[in-house]
């Protein structure tokens, strides 16, 4: 569930060297955003529905983490969520 965002989180913030810093992060966001019932229930991770949403999370929480360690770009909180927007791919079929 990961690394979709970790992978988006690299492409936007452009690190010079990817590092264990840049992990927590995303698992912490995972966690936080797996449902209450879904855990009660047994699983252990969100519906795979909620995996956009998921992923721009991680991806927004990667970039923050490798602007604070000082190996990625110097960008703005606000900036950084609308890069990430930007960056996300659609599926489009002709």
């Amino acid at each position: 569930f990961i690394f979709p965002g970790l992978g988006l989180g690299v492409i936007v913030s452009h690190p010079h060297e990817i590092d264990d810093r840049m992990l927590l992060p995303p698992a912490r966001t995972l966690t936080e955003m797996t449902d209450k019932s879904r855990l009660n229930s047994g699983a252990l991770y969100p519906s795979q529905q909620e995996l956009r949403n998921i992923s721009f999370q991680v991806a927004c929480a990667v970039a923050r983490v490798a602007r604070d360690s000082g190996v990625g770009r110097l960008l703005d909180d606000s900036e950084i969520e609308k890069i990430v927007r930007k960056a996300m791919w659609f599926p489009e079929y002709a």
